[in-house]
């Protein structure tokens, strides 16, 4: 359950603000809040940041209010590499993940 409606009454803002601020139409805000279409991860990152919160707490996987400073993680290059790999198509991702996935094979043995 998406807390779109909720978090975007308090700050406030409207759906056309908020399709506006993430590059979406207006109704896909309203088709989001309403449960009849469900946001791309890149979209929930973008909601995220907007709301200061966690995907974890805007999709209703924890009651816990968790502003994103909470979780130090990325850095400006960490989260320009990971908009560059969102963008990539599905088969050179594959690629990519294969890549990370035998250089944390080589660090754990």
């Amino acid at each position: 359950m998406l807390r779109l409606n909720d978090l975007r009454k308090q700050k406030p803002i409207t759906q056309q603000e908020l399709a506006q601020k993430i590059g979406v139409k207006n109704y896909t805000i309203a088709n989001w809040e309403q449960g009849r279409a469900e946001p791309s991860i890149r979209d929930l990152i973008d909601l995220a940041n907007i709301f200061e919160c966690t995907i974890d707490y805007l999709v209703g996987r924890t009651d816990e209010f968790e502003t994103i400073e909470q979780y130090p993680i990325f850095d400006k290059n960490d989260k320009r590499t990971i908009d560059m790999f969102l963008k990539l198509p599905k088969n050179k991702k594959e690629v990519i993940s294969e890549i990370i996935g035998d250089i944390n094979k080589g660090l754990t043995n």
